[in-house]
């Protein structure tokens, strides 16, 4: 997902009878109207989620991803249990976390959520800031992001629905933000701090399920053209079973 030496890694919210967001004092307060047929599982990459962007839920999702050391990260030795790490409850969404492609190439894994959560995950993405560059500029701080995701399928599949060709006009690239890098990070960036950072790539969004179980499957490849860029060459098939209470 991230070269080595640098180590980088909407809402059209359909509000109705059913549902009203209200936006008040930093909090999101809302009855959500759930996803009730497959072809509306997914907010689309033009959309603004809760009155956001899709792009800026990326980064909070990475954001999000980061605030974690190695040791703490729901990813290390994963549990249901873990799956509730670092969520807020005045949150609209819930952050999944992307088991990294190797070595878990393949897995399967289980996790309960809060009835009227919508949910995000990465399937191929990366992040780079500041502090993981020599050059400091936006262009290379883009391209660094960038380069891992290029040359990149992806399959998704929701419920038995399958989106095809998902990778044509889901790639989502953030704006500028600061991120914070602590310690011990799970990225294995050195150097710690407030840095300026961008992160691009793929993800499933899913609007707020219905009470129950679901089925969230994808798979990705990305295979570069020999070269340089081999190293970022990965590929993973992964199937979250949802349970949603």
């Amino acid at each position: 997902m991230t070269a080595n030496d640098i180590n980088p890694q909407s809402l059209i919210y359909c509000v109705g009878i059913f549902g009203v967001i209200l936006l008040a004092s930093g909090f999101y307060f809302l009855s959500p109207i759930y996803a009730q047929n497959e072809n509306d599982s997914l907010f689309s990459v033009d959309s603004s989620p809760y009155g956001k962007p899709y792009k800026y839920w990326t980064q909070k999702w990475w954001e999000w991803n980061l605030s974690f050391n190695a040791s703490n990260h729901p990813n290390n030795n994963y549990t249901d249990e873990k799956c509730a790490r670092g969520q807020k409850a005045d949150s609209p969404l819930w952050f999944l976390v992307q088991p990294w492609p190797k070595p878990d190439n393949k897995f399967e894994r289980t996790c309960t959520i809060p009835s009227g959560k919508a949910v995000i995950t990465a399937t191929q993405s990366g992040d780079c800031n500041y502090g993981a560059l020599e050059t400091k500029t936006d262009e290379a701080l883009v391209n660094c992001a960038k380069i891992g995701n290029d040359y990149t399928i992806v399959q998704v599949t929701v419920d038995n629905k399958t989106y095809k060709n998902y990778e044509k006009g889901r790639r989502v690239t953030s704006d500028f933000f600061n991120v914070t890098i602590i310690p011990e990070n799970v990225m294995d960036y050195q150097n710690v701090g407030k840095f300026r950072a961008v992160v691009d790539g793929y993800y499933i969004f899913l609007k707020p399920l219905t009470p129950g179980k679901h089925v969230v499957y994808y798979k990705f490849s990305t295979s570069p053209p020999l070269g340089p860029l081999q190293e970022y060459k990965s590929n993973q098939e992964g199937t979250w079973n949802l349970i949603v209470k």
